[in-house]
Parts: C-alpha cells; sequence; structure tokens
C-alpha cells in the first residue's frame, strides 16, 4: 500500500487505493466463479464427502496448466509494453531537472508520520 501511495500522483492517492481494492474485489469474484466451473466440469463434487474427489487429480493438472498459460502470456503479451513505458519514462526523467521521487530508503515514519531522510 506504500508503494501504491509512492507511485500514485500526489492529490489522486484516495482513487489509487479505490481502483486498488475494486480490482482485487473483481478478481476474487471471478476467480471464485471461475474454481467452481472448473470443479464441476472436471466433475469434482465436496457434497459426496470422499467419493466428490476422485477426479481431484485431473482438476489439480488443470489449474497447473491454465496458470503456466496465464503466466506465459502475462510475460510475452504484458512486460514488453510495461518494459518500454519504464524506458521511456527513465528517459524522459534523465533529461529533465525535476528531483525524482524519493527511495525507499530515504523514507522513515516517525510519531508525526512519515519524513524524508536525505
Amino acid at each position: 500500500m506504500v508503494l501504491m501511495q509512492l507511485c500514485s500522483p500526489p492529490g489522486l492517492e484516495s482513487t489509487a487505493f479505490t481502483l486498488m481494492q475494486s480490482s482485487g474485489t473483481i478478481g476474487s469474484v471471478l476467480g471464485r466463479n471461475l474454481e467452481y466451473s472448473l470443479m464441476a466440469r472436471c466433475g469434482v463434487n465436496p457434497a459426496l464427502g470422499y467419493d466428490g474427489f476422485q477426479s481431484f487429480a485431473k482438476m489439480a493438472v488443470a489449474v497447473l496448466v491454465w496458470r503456466g498459460v496465464t503466466a506465459a502470456l502475462l510475460i510475452g503479451w504484458l512486460l514488453p509494453p510495461l518494459r518500454r513505458l519504464l524506458k521511456a519514462d527513465t528517459d524522459h526523467d534523465s533529461d529533465s531537472d525535476i528531483r525524482s521521487e524519493p527511495s525507499m530508503s530515504q523514507i522513515r515514519c516517525d510519531d508525526d508520520g512519515p519524513l524524508l531522510v536525505e
């Protein structure tokens, strides 16, 4: 949460927090619904007790493949644009006279709140 506050534009911290929380809630609901449909598709039924978990291994393999494919897609599709943005932002920051944001090692908390340590 501290990193989110440091990375959001000044004055928009609460908006960034709201977006972060709502995306987590939406992701949680979608993930849970997908889990239940995957359980039904693989024939896992907890209501049947022990007999309902006979095809649990099939579901575990499906989840493993699903997570692997998701990670591969994110690495191949999302990281290259983020690297380009980061490089462009780094190039832009080096050209300007604006002081960069403080690193986490330069910030310490006191009873009065966070302080910037030079």
